[in-house]
């Protein structure tokens, strides 16, 4: 949090501005699913697509928002 205080001021972001700040938490409630590759293939997390959209614009809204 002080970090993003301190990006704030230093970037003078002010009044109508938002800034968003990510807490990490540990992954060890999501081992057994989020890190095997398995798990989230049988749950339709293709790779693929996912590495493909970093890759070929527009085609994130062609694959995940239908």
């Amino acid at each position: 949090m002080a970090g993003a205080y301190r990006f704030i001021k230093e970037n003078n972001i002010g009044v109508g501005k938002r800034v968003a700040v990510l807490f990490a938490d540990s992954s060890r409630n999501y081992m057994s699913k989020f890190m095997d590759d398995d798990w989230m293939k049988s749950n339709g997390f293709d790779e693929e697509h996912f590495v493909q959209t970093t890759k070929e614009q527009g085609l994130y809204e062609k694959i995940f928002m239908k």
